[in-house]
């Protein structure tokens, strides 16, 4: 028989599931938004765990959680320091090139 896992609250393996998200998926998403949005947001563990936090606190049973929930989660946690390192970005110039 395989190892039994308990997830707490009197839930186990033998009677439900548990689906994990976990930091690492969350750097996984962070990584798009870096390049989606031409920055280099940094996060340390503790911010991805408040990242997972909110996708507990807000999440839709109707839709689950998905990687756009952890995505979109990063956007909020972390508005103002994303809206900074875009201010930061130097202008490109327009030399005229159409592309």
């Amino acid at each position: 028989m395989p190892n039994k896992f308990h997830y707490g609250n009197g839930y186990n393996s033998v009677n439900s599931v548990a689906i994990i998200w976990s930091i690492e998926d969350v750097r996984d998403q962070l990584e798009i938004l870096n390049e989606d949005r031409n920055i280099n947001l940094e996060l340390e563990d503790d911010d991805c765990m408040e990242v997972l936090q909110r996708v507990v606190e807000n999440h839709d049973a109707n839709y689950g959680v998905n990687w756009d929930s952890l995505y979109n989660a990063i956007e909020y946690c972390f508005e103002d320091e994303i809206q900074e390192l875009k201010n930061e970005r130097p202008l490109q110039r327009d030399l005229g090139i159409d592309y």
